[in-house]
């Protein structure tokens, strides 16, 4: 349970020890850890919610959430503006903690949340093998690894998926770049990675999508391109140049099903005809279950 010692020695150590009360069983099924001002603290676990009503977690209180994002943000706001701006900050571990509470606003858009009264951290777990029976899949007739999009709804799984495959794919020999901006796919932290991508991987973090997927292409040469979570109109260009030059992607999509494709930033790729893998997770019975596999040379030879 290495990994939950590291996770607790996130919260301040009054939090950490209610916490470490709870059984290694709802961790290891850890999805998410809510934390809403005057409530308890609920931990979601295998899709069920379960409340924690320890001496500090039991009915939060302001002062608490306070001293948990200073800890979180290593008490210095400044470090991480960009990433409050948008209302999370990452944690060492791969974990990401979102938060809501009263927006600052400048010229119309949101500068910074202060006065926090909900924080949700999804809990980033490895599951290394879990690409394994998919990776077959993704290569196409004549061997040549396919582009790849993931798709599934929040908190279903695919940031774990798109982790193990970039670590076989790159473990199998193919030169693959990580743009990781929120420090999800690779848990990048000041102490280093929390998790392995493989001895082929470069990793890029600590910037946006747009710019960093341009940096990558320019400068390291990668076979695949990576990325997660990809969602606005101004990372299309950088994709369409990575195909442009022979590079693959391999990148993830929030959606349910094969319509959700059809009106996101990524509906002219299918249309083109450049995507030729989809996979389609969800959470039933459990986070990461397959849904479907789509193949493009499947819908060719269709009649």
């Amino acid at each position: 349970m290495d990994n939950l010692y590291r996770f607790l020695s996130l919260f301040p150590k009054t939090v950490a020890t209610d916490l470490a009360k709870l059984p290694d069983s709802l961790w290891r099924e850890g999805e998410e850890l809510r934390l809403r001002k005057g409530h308890s603290a609920i931990l979601v676990s295998a899709g069920k919610e379960y409340t924690i009503s320890g001496n500090m977690l039991g009915s939060i209180e302001q002062e608490l959430l306070n001293d948990i994002i200073n800890k979180f943000l290593n008490y210095s706001d400044y470090a991480h503006l960009e990433e409050l701006k948008s209302g999370y900050v990452s944690l060492q571990g791969g974990h990401r903690a979102g938060f809501s509470g009263q927006a600052v606003l400048d010229n119309g858009k949101i500068k910074l949340i202060r006065n926090i009264t909900s924080i949700n951290i999804r809990l980033a777990r490895d599951v290394v093998d879990c690409g394994t029976a998919i990776l077959p899949h993704l290569f196409q007739p004549d061997h040549t690894f396919g582009n790849t999009v993931i798709v599934s709804p929040p908190g279903c799984g695919k940031t774990t998926l798109l982790r193990s495959l970039i670590r076989q794919l790159s473990e199998q020999g193919f030169t693959i770049s990580v743009c990781d901006e929120r420090s999800e796919i690779s848990g990048a932290g000041p102490n280093g990675y929390s998790f392995d991508l493989g001895p082929r991987t470069d990793i890029l973090t600590g910037c946006s999508k747009e710019e960093g997927m341009m940096l990558m292409l320019r400068t390291m040469g990668p076979q695949i391109l990576a990325a997660d979570e990809i969602g606005t109109d101004r990372e299309i260009p950088i994709l369409q140049r990575a195909l442009h030059s022979g590079v693959k992607l391999l990148i993830t999509l929030h959606g349910s099903d094969f319509s959700d494709i059809l009106y996101s930033p990524l509906k002219s790729f299918l249309h083109d005809g450049d995507i030729s893998r989809i996979i389609f997770l969800n959470c039933n019975p459990r986070r990461g279950t397959v849904s479907g596999i789509w193949k493009k040379e499947s819908m060719e030879a269709s009649p």
